[in-house]
């Protein structure tokens, strides 16, 4: 079963199309990495399945419904959650309080807001169980703002599946991280649970490698393959596009 499905995606700009007829189908509790070279529209993609843009022509399908239209913040209700390459966090506020906030944005309360938050016992509750899931408990108090960077990057993806989504867009989630925080972001990204489909764009083939069941290749705008990261790696269009040439051990 398809949990997110995009059907003849083209998005065009005055003089060149950034994506050309795409079709893309995300499984029900898969693990996806989207790779390409520099230009070869993977954030264009990316943000036409998230909402930020709208495609030319083509569909999105989202369990079942079409959402071709549907505005971002919609999306994010409905289950499709996505992070960006820039932190989105409340910087002065306290890593329990960025969780609770985002937990209290997708649930009942939502709209409660002359009650302190710290009423909504089982909004607190969901925040630390988030924050334990993590590994990120002893840093509840810790402002976000004074975190490393790659802790602000768990804290984001953390945020994001507060809301308990079914389908979990990252985009590049070890950029600019040191060889030990790109381990740690790995590691709790190989926990989410299988309920969730992961959906990733990143450079770094080892992380690719680590995460992806499957792997979709875009150049100019085109899907040139798509597959398991062996079938990716060896493919001879892919070494000729996206690795110069240069077979991969």
């Amino acid at each position: 079963m398809s949990a997110l499905i995009a059907t003849g995606i083209t998005r065009r700009y005055s003089g060149f199309n950034a994506l050309e007829d795409v079709n893309f189908s995300l499984a029900a509790g898969e693990r996806r990495a989207l790779i390409g070279p520099n230009g070869a529209g993977k954030s264009t993609l990316f943000d036409i399945l998230g909402g930020q843009r709208e495609p030319s022509s083509g569909t999105i399908t989202f369990d079942g419904q079409d959402i071709t239209r549907q505005p971002a913040h919609q999306r994010a209700l409905n289950g499709l959650a996505r992070t960006f390459q820039r932190n989105n966090l409340c910087q002065a506020l306290s890593v329990l309080e960025n969780i609770r906030l985002a937990v209290q944005a997708h649930g009942k309360a939502k709209h409660d807001l002359m009650r302190h938050a710290k009423a909504h016992t089982a909004i607190v509750e969901r925040a630390e169980q988030v924050l334990e899931n993590m590994s990120m408990s002893s840093l509840a108090m810790r402002r976000a703002g004074e975190l490393s960077y790659g802790d602000q990057r768990k804290l984001e993806i953390a945020m994001a599946i507060a809301s308990e989504p079914r389908v979990l867009m990252v985009d590049e989630p070890t950029a600019g991280m040191s060889p030990a925080e790109t381990a740690e972001m790995v590691a709790v990204m190989q926990n989410l649970p299988r309920s969730m489909s992961l959906l990733i764009v990143e450079h770094d083939m080892d992380v690719v490698a680590a995460l992806a069941d499957r792997t979709t290749v875009l150049q100019n705008g085109i899907v040139i393959a798509e597959g398991s990261w062996d079938d990716v790696r060896n493919s001879e269009v892919v070494q000729r596009a996206y690795i110069g040439g240069q077979r991969t051990p």
